[in-house]
């Protein structure tokens, strides 16, 4: 990754070349052993989502006005990206940096396409810069960053190759108004009147947001899925998006006890058990940095997760389609397994 990027320098503008050693400083920190696993994951994608940008910014063909769009974008969250490796900033604040930005980047793709109608590419570009900034501002700021992840969210899910036209635009103009509150509520300028009306606004925009990702969940074709594909993606959302030590508490009597030795530094992902139909194979990195996996079973997993992301965040927080899998799942666990899960259920109203 790092060669392809610096094999890219010659064809950019002599600007972005400090922001390529940036880009590719950041990758060499995260290849640390003690990096966990999703952080590393998140910063290569990010990266890679990027040279989508940068192989835009070479293109001779490409607008001027979109071009320097991009090199302002491309420096901002390159700058952004770093922040995941500051050792002032807390772990969890950190990972949750690399989440946005990796979920921001992937609508890269979207917004370099030139069939991307204008105002939806300019309103993706603007949502890049305001999220930036609020990153920036306010560092480690735990409302900024739930609503980060929000827009960051909505944006992914706008620029999704699953997401029909329509719901695709709504998103986008929800994502660009969100994060136009984002910045306000970040801004040390803004004074504490315009603060807490930005805090409304906030709240607001998130509660539009989760209506428009189910919206986009019932528009999505989605194809039937086994059980364990279902859960397998779930689980992996969830743990993409919740903070580490709340897994770790939540999820304390499903592990090994062996792992509390140490105990968890990073639920990386599960996958789905090999001849085990109600079980999936649990990946973590413990905090002597050692990878180890267990075999959980589905329906208290997925039980918990319910606990720890309750349904009135689930589609904000993890997207649309990752959501419908969790709602598919706990359909799934009561009426083949007669399994209550939480609120994922009973606010579908298939209780």
């Amino acid at each position: 990754m790092t060669a392809s990027l610096n094999a890219m320098k010659d064809d950019l503008p002599d600007e972005l070349s400090s922001t390529v050693d940036e880009l590719t400083a950041t990758l060499e920190a995260v290849a640390d052993p003690a990096t966990t696993p999703q952080d590393r994951q998140g910063v290569i994608e990010s990266a890679r989502q990027l040279t989508i940008a940068l192989s835009t910014i070479a293109d001779d063909s490409t607008p001027g006005e979109l071009r320097n769009q991009l090199i302002r974008l491309v420096e901002q969250t390159s700058a952004t990206l770093q922040m995941g490796n500051d050792p002032q900033m807390p772990p969890e604040k950190r990972s949750s940096v690399i989440l946005v930005v990796k979920r921001m980047t992937s609508a890269l793709k979207r917004i370099c396409d030139p069939a991307t109608p204008p105002k939806q590419g300019n309103q993706q570009i603007a949502t890049f810069a305001n999220v930036n900034f609020a990153l920036r501002e306010a560092p480690g700021k735990s409302k900024v960053t739930e609503h980060a992840v929000y827009v960051s969210t909505g944006l992914a899910t706008a620029a999704g190759s699953k997401t029909p036209p329509k719901q695709s635009k709504q998103l986008t103009v929800t994502a660009h108004r969100h994060s136009q509150a984002l910045r306000k509520f970040s801004d040390p300028k803004t004074s504490a009147a315009g603060k807490a009306q930005a805090e409304q606004d906030m709240a607001d925009e998130g509660a539009r947001m989760s209506e428009e990702q189910e919206n986009t969940a019932s528009a999505q074709d989605e194809q039937d899925a086994s059980l364990t594909e279902e859960a397998t993606l779930c689980a992996n959302a969830v743990f993409d998006s919740v903070p580490d030590h709340r897994l770790a508490d939540g999820l304390e009597s499903l592990v090994p006890d062996s792992w509390d030795t140490e105990g968890v530094k990073d639920f990386w992902k599960a996958e789905q058990a090999k001849k085990q139909d109600e079980f999936l194979d649990v990946i973590a990195q413990l905090r002597n940095d050692e990878r180890v996996h267990a075999p959980v079973e589905i329906a208290p997993l997925i039980t918990e997760l319910a606990g720890l992301l309750p349904r009135d965040r689930l589609f904000a927080t993890v997207g649309s389609t990752s959501a419908s899998q969790c709602e598919q799942t706990a359909s799934d666990l009561d009426q083949d397994y007669d399994v209550e899960v939480g609120n994922w259920l009973a606010a579908a109203g298939t209780e």
